[in-house]
């Protein structure tokens, strides 16, 4: 059976890492979707 490879999903967020808002969208996240990355460029 041939592998199939898949490319990697992010999300990408306009919440500081450890904020509420980011806080929110990663727990949501690893219930639905927990081979999505979240990424925030913003710096706590």
């Amino acid at each position: 059976m041939a592998e199939e490879k898949k490319g990697k999903t992010y999300l990408w967020l306009e919440d500081r890492q450890g904020k509420a808002g980011y806080t929110f969208w990663k727990i949501l996240m690893q219930q639905i979707s927990p081979d999505v990355i979240l990424f925030s460029n913003l710096i706590s």
